[in-house]
């Protein structure tokens, strides 16, 4: 490798497929979900134009379902939810506004992501096509955007996904092995539950396990 090579190699730095995504949450100290909410139907005319000047400076034509605004008993629940970073506090919850964008093909995949993180209004992005959830494989790629300036009194966060158009999307893949894992799971109870009233001996029990 010669001498320009490596220094360019050095100076590249390390690619972060979870930039900013634990830090970041809404620039406003709101009281409620409902307060949010409100905000974000505020906010939802600007997202929809300024994700319709981003769509358009993409070489290639990709689906968009939204943007829209999440239901307030959804957002609640997403408050205490095992699996979600708002641990009950609502400023915590960074999709009261969302949308997904469903690039064709892998190149324009690609090409998206790299878009949206040069993007001046990304403050963070989760990307599990490059690091899968390790729990689930989940595979898919969250940014977030403030819509608005961060000191303004209206600025809201907004969460953009993105997912191939032309499959399932990654979260119903994802439930789907799931669902199966847990059908198997209580097929081989049932099968056992059916040896042991079959077999209820101690020495017959110690041979099925």
């Amino acid at each position: 490798m010669s001498i320009a090579a490596q220094q360019r190699q050095a100076a590249s730095p390390k690619y972060n497929p979870s930039y900013g995504w634990a830090s970041v949450h809404q620039p406003q100290t709101l009281a409620t979900v409902e307060e949010y909410i409100a905000l974000a139907e505020q906010n939802l005319p600007y997202l929809q134009d300024e994700i319709n000047l981003f769509l358009a400076g993409l070489p290639f034509e990709t689906d968009l379902i939204g943007p829209c605004i999440k239901g307030a008993k959804r957002a609640n629940q997403k408050l205490f939810d095992n699996n979600s970073t708002a641990k009950g506090d609502p400023q915590n919850v960074r999709d009261y506004l969302r949308l997904t964008i469903s690039p064709r093909t892998v190149e324009e995949l690609q090409q998206t992501i790299e878009a949206l993180e040069k993007h001046p209004m990304t403050v963070g992005w989760k990307n599990r096509f490059y690091a899968p959830e390790p729990s689930t494989g989940m595979r898919d790629y969250k940014a977030i955007w403030c819509v608005g300036c961060p000191n303004d009194d209206m600025a809201i966060l907004a969460e953009i996904k993105v997912d191939f158009a032309g499959m399932q999307p990654a979260y119903k893949f994802t439930e789907t092995l799931r669902s199966s894992e847990r059908k198997l799971a209580e097929f081989k109870e049932n099968a056992m539950a059916v040896c042991i009233s079959k077999n209820d001996k101690p020495e017959a029990r110690k041979r099925i396990n």
